[in-house]
C-alpha cells in the first residue's frame, strides 16, 4: 500500500510537470492529420555540439540532438491528438543572426533576420518554420515577442526564438513556441480554444498522402546551405 507522502507526491507531479501532465488538455478529436512543418534550426553557440554527444555520429552531434529534440515535440502534440509531422530539414550554426538595438537584443527584428533565413528561392517557406536556439536572456515583455503569432500555412514565414540551454532535453518552450505559431495561447495544456484555433490554421494547409517509411532517419538533397537531416515521412 502507498504511503500517503508517496501519493500526494504523485500527485504533485502530476500537476506541476507540465510535459508528463494533461491534466488541462481539451479531450479533442485528432486535427492537423496529413500537414506537415518543416523544421530549419539555427543555433548560436558550439555548446549545442558539444554538450550532446552522439556515438554513432559524433560530428554531427548537434544535429541529432535538435532531431531527438523534434521526435518529442511531435510525440507531445500527437499525444494530444495534434497530428502534425515535424521534419527536420536543416541545422546550422550561425552566430550573426541576432539584431541589436542600443546594444541590446531586438527580439522583433531578429524574428524578421529569421524569416529571411531560408534561401531564395525555397519553394515550402509557409509551411516551415525557422527556429532560432539560444542560451541567451531575453528582453522580452510577452510570449509574441518570441515567436510569429499564427504565421503557418500562411504567405509569410514562420519563425521562433527558443531559450533552451545546450543539452538539455527538455521540450517544453518548444511546444510553448510552435503553438504560438500555429495560432494557439503558448501553453502546453492545450484548451479547447486553442485546438479550434489551431484547427483553423491547419484548415489552410495543403494536405497530401504520405508513404510509410522506417523510423530510420535519412538524408535528403535540397537547397539549404547546411547538413540537412529528414525524420518522419517522404511526401507523395
Amino acid at each position: 500500500m502507498l504511503l500517503p507522502s508517496i501519493i500526494f507526491l504523485c500527485f504533485i507531479l502530476q500537476h506541476c510537470i507540465g510535459e508528463n501532465s494533461s491534466q488541462s488538455d481539451a479531450v479533442t478529436t485528432e486535427i492537423g492529420k496529413g500537414v506537415e512543418a518543416k523544421v530549419y534550426i539555427l543555433y548560436d553557440t558550439e555548446d549545442y555540439a558539444t554538450k550532446y554527444t552522439h556515438h554513432k555520429h559524433p560530428k554531427m552531434s548537434a544535429v541529432w540532438y535538435f532531431i531527438r529534440l523534434f521526435e518529442n515535440v511531435q510525440s507531445y502534440f500527437h499525444r494530444r491528438n495534434v497530428k502534425v509531422l515535424f521534419s527536420v530539414i536543416g541545422v546550422d550554426l550561425n552566430k550573426t543572426v541576432w539584431v541589436k538595438t542600443n546594444h541590446s537584443i531586438d527580439t522583433n527584428a531578429t524574428l524578421k533576420n529569421l524569416q529571411q533565413a531560408l534561401p531564395t528561392g525555397y519553394i515550402r517557406p509557409n509551411k516551415t518554420i525557422v527556429y532560432l536556439f539560444t542560451n541567451n536572456t531575453l528582453p522580452i515583455t510577452g510570449s509574441t515577442d518570441t515567436a510569429t503569432f499564427g504565421t503557418f500555412c500562411t504567405p509569410n514565414v514562420s519563425a521562433a526564438i527558443v531559450v533552451q540551454p545546450p543539452g538539455n532535453t527538455s521540450y517544453t518552450s518548444t511546444v510553448k513556441a510552435t503553438s504560438l505559431i500555429f495560432g494557439a495561447s503558448g501553453t502546453v495544456n492545450f484548451t479547447t480554444e486553442d485546438i479550434d484555433t489551431m484547427n483553423k490554421t491547419f484548415s489552410n494547409c495543403k494536405r497530401k498522402r504520405r508513404k510509410t517509411t522506417t523510423t530510420e532517419i535519412t538524408t535528403e538533397t535540397t537547397t539549404l546551405p547546411t547538413s540537412v537531416v529528414m525524420i518522419n515521412t517522404t511526401m507523395s
